[in-house]
């Protein structure tokens, strides 16, 4: 069943969503979610005036389909909710399990976090598929993300020091490594194919830059015997 399978990999709150005329066909399971949060449609521009159904816990109504709101062109969907909409918004917390040298992360239901992310404590997680976390370096699709060493394992964001490479490297706040050319904090930095921050002379499309110590760029200012433009070009 979907909610058992939702369950297992998610330790957030389920809720349903559901059409006032098609509630009637889940009343076959009513017993397993009639205590569910339930966001119920029924344009019928009356807010929070429905009928009543098995549902316990009905949080929101959206109540009209052609609504207007200041700033946004065209009919929109309008909602009103309830305050127990916000009540269920955090994970089931949970407890983290050391074994030999490596983690798992244990809710308070008995299931672990497998083969998905996981926001804990402020700060993101990635678990493979036996529920063990993921720690160093960790290509997901395209991008490479950074995880500190076996006993951190959070995702990284914004410069992080390689101690084994020695190099520093730069993740957005997706926790994506970035490379190229990126202005952080209206400065700009180089990082090569492989995310690391250059320092030092470089060429780019023929060009010839330079870059100090701390990475950035070097700009506006005649030093070293070439004078570098607004856009960091040197020249003689």
């Amino acid at each position: 069943m979907i909610i058992n399978a939702f369950k297992e990999l998610c330790p957030f709150q389920l809720g349903i969503y559901s059409y006032t005329s098609f509630i009637s066909n889940l009343e076959a399971i009513q017993n397993i979610i009639k205590d569910y949060p339930l966001w119920e449609a029924n344009y019928n521009n009356d807010p929070c005036n429905l009928p009543s159904n098995f549902f316990t816990n009905r949080i929101g109504h959206q109540y009209i389909e052609t609504g207007a709101i200041s700033g946004i062109s065209g009919k929109v969907d309008v909602n009103s909710f309830t305050q127990d909409v916000l009540l269920k918004t955090v994970a089931t917390p949970g407890t983290w399990i050391n074994e030999n040298n490596k983690w798992l992360y244990k809710h308070e239901d008995e299931t672990y976090t497998k083969d998905s992310w996981e926001f804990i404590n402020g700060k993101w997680y990635l678990f493979d598929a036996k529920g063990w976390m993921i720690y160093d370096w960790k290509k997901d699709g395209c991008n490479w993300y950074y995880f500190g060493d076996c006993n951190d394992g959070a995702m990284k964001i914004g410069w992080c020091y390689d101690k084994k490479s020695c190099k520093w490297y730069y993740f957005n706040e997706e926790g994506v490594m970035q490379t190229g050319c990126v202005k952080i904090d209206s400065k700009w930095y180089h990082l090569d194919n492989n995310g690391a921050m250059e320092t030092g002379w470089i060429k780019d499309d023929g060009k010839d830059y330079c870059f100090y110590s701390n990475g950035e760029m070097i700009h506006d200012v005649c030093v070293y015997g070439y004078s570098f433009d607004s856009n960091g070009v040197a020249v003689k």
